[in-house]
C-alpha cells in the first residue's frame, strides 16, 4: 500500500512540477524522468493490491526503463552533473536487473518452483 501512496504523491507533484506553475523549458525533462519512478511505485502497488504474483509484465516495463535511463545519464552528463548521470546509470542497472529477474521468468507452476529452477551455462 506504500507504493501506492508513494506512486501518487510523486506522480501528483512531477505534473506540477513539469507542467504547471513556474515550469521552465528543462523541467518537463526532469520531470519526465521522474515519472519513470512514480509508474514504478503505482505498478508494483496495483499489483500488491491486486495480489498478482506474476511480474513479467512489470519485468518487461523494467527493461524499457533501463533503456531510458542510459541516454538520460549521457544528457543528464552533458549538464555537468556526473554524479547525476552515474546515479542514472546505476539505475539503469537495477532496472536492467528487474527485467532479467521478473521479465525472463515464466510463472510458476506446482511442479515447478522457483528454487528449484537452475540456470543452464550451455
Amino acid at each position: 500500500m506504500f507504493n501506492l501512496l508513494t506512486g501518487i504523491i510523486t506522480f501528483a507533484i512531477v505534473i506540477w512540477w513539469g507542467f504547471g506553475g513556474e515550469a521552465s523549458a528543462g523541467t518537463p525533462f526532469e520531470a519526465a524522468g521522474t515519472m519513470l519512478f512514480s509508474f514504478t511505485y503505482l505498478w508494483l502497488g496495483v499489483n500488491a493490491y491486486r495480489g498478482i504474483e506474476d511480474q513479467r509484465s512489470f519485468g518487461w516495463y523494467c527493461a524499457f526503463v533501463a533503456v531510458v535511463a542510459v541516454p538520460t545519464g549521457f544528457l543528464v552528463l552533458q549538464t555537468g552533473d556526473v554524479g547525476l548521470a552515474v546515479l542514472w546509470w546505476i539505475w539503469a542497472v537495477l532496472w536492467a536487473t528487474f527485467f532479467i529477474l521478473l521479465g525472463q521468468n515464466a510463472p510458476n507452476t506446482p511442479d515447478q518452483s522457483a528454487d528449484s529452477r537452475q540456470l543452464s551455462v550451455y
